[in-house]
């Protein structure tokens, strides 16, 4: 239970100071405006989905060198695939195989959210799709988790 709430509880803060960095850089607009609103809620569910990883990540890991790969490899390799520091019109495999993690449906929401200055209700729709699965990727992630921790617990 503590590993579950150190995990959850550093998510947290490092949201709460990222928000608050961009509050403080872009002014208290981001919490009074539509697309600031929405954009924050996008930086939190990928920061929810993004520490559910981490901790099944972290549950099911062998050793310490299983987690050293996955914070290297597998984190370059989300970012990149996302299309957080490259363009998202790179097509194929790739962006598919990046769906496990909440980043590049993070990058989708928010490239609909910041396309036009008021949105449309199918653009706020695709948008909560969006946000729909970030949060149940989240869940599954945490879901799993616990599910192996219990089996573990189980059999010794």
């Amino acid at each position: 239970m503590q590993f579950f709430l150190g995990c959850t509880s550093f998510a947290l803060i490092v949201w709460v100071l990222t928000t608050a960095a961009a509050a403080f850089l872009y002014g208290p607009g981001i919490f009074t405006e539509e697309m600031g609103r929405y954009l924050v809620l996008s930086a939190f569910l990928s920061t929810f989905g993004l520490s559910g990883l981490a901790f099944f990540l972290a549950t099911i890991s062998p050793n310490s060198y299983f987690l050293t790969f996955c914070e290297i490899g597998l984190g370059l390799f989300i970012i990149f695939a996302s299309g957080i520091f490259t363009g998202t019109e790179m097509g194929g495999i790739i962006p598919k195989i990046a769906s496990f993690a909440t980043p590049i449906w993070q990058v989708r929401a928010n490239q609909v959210i910041l396309s036009s200055i008021s949105l449309t209700p199918a653009q706020t729709g695709q948008i909560f799709n969006y946000f729909l699965i970030m949060l149940a990727l989240g869940l599954a992630y945490y879901a799993v988790s616990f599910v192996v921790m219990r089996y573990r617990n189980l059999s010794q």
